[in-house]
């Protein structure tokens, strides 16, 4: 409704389309209801979230797959319990890590690419200079 789909990636979406609802596509619910996926077995947990992040705390009675709602991208970088860690992608196209038994704190970010850190350079300088222009430009006026 929002867009919040648009940028999913394919295996988010069953086979009957982009059609977001439920009886159609119950992974992309699975997805925005914050469903963690642990053995087969659906859990609803509350993520924390901060700018880049998303933490779940899980705790498994055994070393099993959890999969979390959380869609991985090409620069996905995951960590379990402050320690990167590869990760397997999902049927629904979310982050699969092995978890520990125990509490497991699963933290998944995003690395932006080289190429935005360049753009935002070139932005930069580029502001400057024409501040730079300006003030010059106005010092050649009032002479």
């Amino acid at each position: 409704m929002y867009g919040e789909t648009d940028y999913y990636p394919k295996a988010a979406f069953n086979k009957f389309g982009n059609n977001v609802s439920e009886e159609a596509n119950p992974k992309i619910n699975s997805i925005l209801l914050h469903k963690v996926i642990i053995d087969g077995k659906e859990k609803v947990k509350t993520p924390k979230v901060a700018a880049n992040c998303i933490e779940y705390n899980v705790k498994v009675d055994k070393k099993e797959k959890i999969d979390v709602p959380v869609l991985a991208y090409k620069r996905t970088t995951v960590m379990l319990n402050g320690k990167n860690i590869n990760y397997a992608i999902s049927s629904r196209g979310t982050v699969v890590v092995d978890g520990n038994k125990g509490n497991n704190r699963i933290s998944v970010s995003y690395q932006p690419s080289k190429l935005l850190y360049i753009g935002m350079m070139v932005s930069v300088i580029t502001w400057i200079g024409l501040l730079i222009g300006l003030i010059f430009s106005k010092r050649r006026n009032v002479n």
